[in-house]
């Protein structure tokens, strides 16, 4: 209902767009909120969603060539396969509620289902094709990059 209402305001100012929306029953801060949540949606880039791809990107490339990416590695593989998959899952599913959580709590989320992920994901391949390093980073890098496309995915739906 909010984007149907504020798609009316393309070309207004905010004041006009906040103005209009109190007269139709709002309360100013509500309808501050709903011009700013709009603004907000429209104007994201997914810098943080761009970011994760990067780094998949470049963790993948220290699989394919081990001996000459050994640092970028260790520099950029333990904090993607101890942060990000839990970052990416909180950007998937609770975008809005996150917004008030600071950003310690964040981190202390995002590593808490990383590792609650990362359990999971090696449980998984005990039992079916095995544990090595090649393995658990790769599948460290899917289950991020399934869970950053589907918070790009539901972004644009909201």
């Amino acid at each position: 209902m909010r984007q149907a209402v504020t798609k009316e305001f393309i070309g207004m100012t905010v004041e006009q767009a906040v103005e209009e929306l109190v007269k139709r029953g709002y309360t100013r801060d509500e309808a501050i909120r709903i011009i700013k949540e709009q603004y907000e949606l429209e104007t994201s880039f997914g810098f943080k969603e761009i970011l994760i791809h990067l780094m998949s990107t470049l963790v993948l490339i220290s699989l394919l060539y081990p001996s000459e990416f050994s640092l970028i590695r260790i520099v950029i593989g333990f904090p993607y396969i101890t942060f990000l998959p839990g970052y990416a899952f909180i950007l998937a599913f609770y975008k809005e509620d996150i917004r008030e959580v600071n950003n310690l709590s964040k981190f202390g989320l995002s590593l808490g289902i990383s590792f609650a992920t990362l359990a999971l994901i090696g449980l998984f391949l005990n039992f079916t094709i095995g544990l090595d390093q090649f393995t658990i980073i790769l599948s460290g890098v899917l289950v991020t990059e399934i869970f950053t496309i589907l918070s790009t995915v539901l972004k644009v739906r909201r």
